[in-house]
């Protein structure tokens, strides 16, 4: 049953992460986790308990080990850390002490995330005889991004030298690694710029990878200092004195954005009830649920107008460097939330994308 469970969660490691509008724009997936197949599965086994899981450390079978190991960081036993370490000393299967790694940084012990991310950058030569083969003999390139697929599934910061390494890894003839890179990408940044690797023909995405890559490359700083990310040239920025809630778009880039925004003072000024396509606006609480919608995508006309456009909206053009500031009505929510925008509308200029501000606390 393990053997068999294993089994399926490598064969299914593939991004399945959900498709986004097509434009040149290259709009950026939506800020969530885009895959929590290993975390799900883990979860369902950890009722079993410390003491099985270590005493199957001595299995037979590697891929029995690795997953005691990895389950031993799940249960989150800290009688389980120098188990493990002495575990990993010991253990000659490299895939198997991957498990052990993740075990162990799960239980916080990140200084064995270096180990991980020295098989993530080791290449494999023989990789294309062995694909052409049909076997891969005990991989240790597959089982670190893996391993580093499964640390973002609960959460775990990357640092960013491991997300320079996965972003390389998104070129990978296998599958399973590139797959498994994008979702951790996906998870750690919440970005994801609509990239796949689990369709026959990579090449269409390839645009998408490098988009995604430039993304990186102007946002690894904020990344580290946990600031807001800028997206196709735009930041948010939110800001609270007291009862009073303050936003404001900031254009980080080097072109004019045009884009519809609330206007300075928008609060109650007049109800809008327009039937265009429009951008939405939201609070959304750390794991990216909304918790309260400020303004929804309208659509077509619909005779059951939800009453939650009761800002004025206008259409703005920010020149480089410039900021657009408007005033927020007052907000339900009683857990950290940031600032939500998005909009779909590419062409013509205008801007398009999800960026989402900083978080504050009421």
């Amino acid at each position: 049953m393990v053997a068999a469970l294993l089994g399926w969660l490598f064969v299914s490691s593939a991004l399945l992460a959900q498709d986004v509008a097509r434009s040149p724009e290259m709009v950026p997936g939506r800020y969530e986790q885009q895959g929590t197949g290993f975390r799900d599965s883990f979860e369902r086994l950890k009722s079993k308990g410390y003491d099985a899981y270590v005493a199957e450390l001595a299995a037979a079978h590697p891929s029995h080990r690795e997953l005691a190991a990895t389950m031993l960081g799940v249960v989150g036993d800290p009688r389980a850390i120098p188990v493990l370490a002495t575990f990993v000393a010991t253990e000659t299967y490299e895939p198997t002490r991957h498990g052990a790694y993740v075990g162990l940084v799960l239980l916080g012990e990140r200084r064995y995330v270096a180990e991980l991310l020295k098989a993530l950058e080791r290449d494999i030569p023989e990789y294309p005889q062995w694909i052409k083969g049909g076997g891969i003999p005990g991989n240790p390139l597959a089982s670190a991004a893996r391993s580093f697929r499964i640390l973002s599934e609960y959460a775990v910061p990357l640092p960013a030298d491991v997300i320079d390494e996965l972003f390389r890894r998104l070129d990978h003839m296998d599958s399973s690694v590139s797959g498994d890179a994008a979702i951790a990408l996906q998870n750690a940044t919440g970005i994801g710029f609509g990239f796949r690797t689990d369709v026959s023909d990579r090449r269409p995405y390839a645009p998408r990878a490098d988009a995604w890559r430039a993304w990186w490359k102007d946002n690894r700083g904020r990344y580290l200092a946990r600031q807001n990310y800028v997206v196709n040239g735009l930041e948010l920025v939110l800001s609270s004195e007291g009862d009073r809630l303050t936003a404001a778009f900031h254009n980080r880039g080097t072109t004019p954005l045009r884009l519809v925004a609330p206007a300075a003072d928008p609060v109650k000024a007049r109800r809008e009830t327009g039937c265009a396509d429009g951008p939405s606006l939201n609070l959304v609480d750390p794991r990216g649920t909304s918790i309260q919608h400020l303004r929804s995508e309208t659509g077509p006309c619909s005779a059951f107008f939800v009453p939650d456009d009761v800002m004025r909206w206008e259409a703005i053009e920010l020149t480089p460097g410039a900021f657009h500031s408007f005033r927020l009505p007052a907000v339900v929510a009683k857990q950290p939330f940031a600032l939500a925008y998005q909009t779909a509308a590419c062409g013509s200029g205008r801007w398009c994308g999800e960026v989402r501000s900083n978080f504050v606390t009421p």
